[in-house]
């Protein structure tokens, strides 16, 4: 995080800072708030970003990390959001690798798939391929007060797009469902930063919208290599 500094700055500006990042009733718990900068560790390692809305609304799920869920242990585990059901569907088809049924799915992650931990999966995309896995609120009270925590995290989050889009060679920024939309006004636009827009992933259509080769033909177009989200590695 420390590499981070300008969001660091920008934190340590915000008046009632402890209430959101000490609070041991919010969720995530504390430890684990920031935990999606620590993975990519600066600002000039980040190739995609993926940008969803807010934490799962479960202690035992969330893990600072979007679309994370710390419940399931592997990809295949029947225990998996349906957000990430629908992206792993979505990386398979990408990948022309073709199901018709859950075990279909479960049967090609295990044969398919480098890493089938859910948390070592999630890892490897963050360091090795530089992913950060953001929520534009990184910390959840309960459903009355969710507009406070976005409201709170909004200049982090849009200070992080900052120097992400200032400092990365060449950056993927993925926004997905309407409210992540919302934040590709925090994007500034050059020739090393490109958009994907998509529905949430929680939706049926999101397996429609063709999202990884949309980010497969950003990335080429950046120079920087492609991410396999299967083997967990970059392809140059």
């Amino acid at each position: 995080m420390e590499s981070f500094q300008s969001v660091i700055d920008t934190l340590n500006q915000q008046s009632n800072k402890e209430h959101y990042c000490s609070n041991a009733d919010f969720i995530p718990r504390p430890g684990l708030i920031f935990e999606a900068f620590k993975l990519v560790k600066s600002p000039k390692q980040v190739r995609i970003v993926i940008l969803g809305q807010d934490p799962y609304p479960r202690k035992q799920s969330a893990a600072g990390i979007s679309f994370l869920d710390l419940q399931s242990s592997t990809l295949a585990d029947k225990k998996q959001s349906i957000s990430m059901r629908n992206i792993i569907k979505a990386i398979l088809q990408h990948n022309r690798l073709f199901f018709n049924t859950m075990n279909d799915v479960r049967d090609l992650i295990e044969s398919q798939f480098a890493i089938k931990q859910t948390k070592s999966y999630f890892t490897a995309l963050a360091e090795d391929c530089g992913i950060l896995f953001l929520n534009a609120s990184l910390t959840h009270e309960d459903k009355a007060s969710v507009n406070k925590h976005i409201k709170f995290w909004e200049p982090v989050i849009a200070e992080a797009f900052k120097s992400i889009c200032m400092e990365s060679p060449g950056v993927v920024f993925l926004l997905m469902g309407e409210f992540a939309k919302s934040y590709e006004k925090y994007i500034i636009l050059g020739e090393n930063v490109r958009v994907v827009k998509s529905c949430h992933p929680m939706m049926f259509r999101f397996l429609e919208e063709n999202t990884f080769e949309q980010i497969k033909e950003a990335e080429q177009s950046l120079n920087q290599g492609v991410t396999d989200f299967i083997k967990c590695k970059i392809i140059k």
